[in-house]
């Protein structure tokens, strides 16, 4: 993007305020609620710009591990327990939608532990992540 340009954050900062401090006071109450629900709409679009990307990345670096080999207590094979590739496209990774179906499947049929501690911390920070997005006024300080 050009430096003449402003960012999509600074973009969302700019529509917030123009409808927080110009439209909102010539509103009757209830279209001011829903524009405060618009309002809250951009807070969580602007967030997933900027977060959105990293936190699929982590998702997908997660799952990649979880899916790599066997974990504690699994007698598959290494060959076994890796990634299944898309069909569509011979070589390459499946998606992050795939992974996640392919690491349910797993927990179905026992061969990841529900338990699992590495699981247990993909899913934490997933949450996080999520949470980050979504609402962060939900995540306890410091997180």
């Amino acid at each position: 993007m050009p430096a003449s340009q402003p960012s999509a954050q600074d973009l969302f900062t700019v529509v917030r305020e123009v409808l927080s401090a110009e439209i909102a006071p010539l509103l009757p109450a209830p279209e001011q609620f829903r524009l405060r629900m618009i309002d809250r709409l951009l807070e969580i679009l602007a967030r997933e710009q900027s977060l959105g990307a990293p936190a699929l990345a982590r998702e997908r670096e997660g799952l990649l591990r979880l899916l790599a080999g066997p974990m504690p207590g699994d007698a598959a094979s290494v060959a076994e327990a890796a990634p299944v590739a898309d069909p569509a496209t011979p070589g390459a990774v499946a998606s992050v939608d795939e992974l996640a179906a392919e690491l349910c499947r797993r927990i179905r049929d026992g061969r990841v532990p529900a338990d699992s501690p590495a699981l247990l911390a993909h899913l934490r920070e997933g949450l996080g992540d999520a949470l980050r997005i979504d609402n962060p006024r939900w995540l306890p300080p410091g997180a």
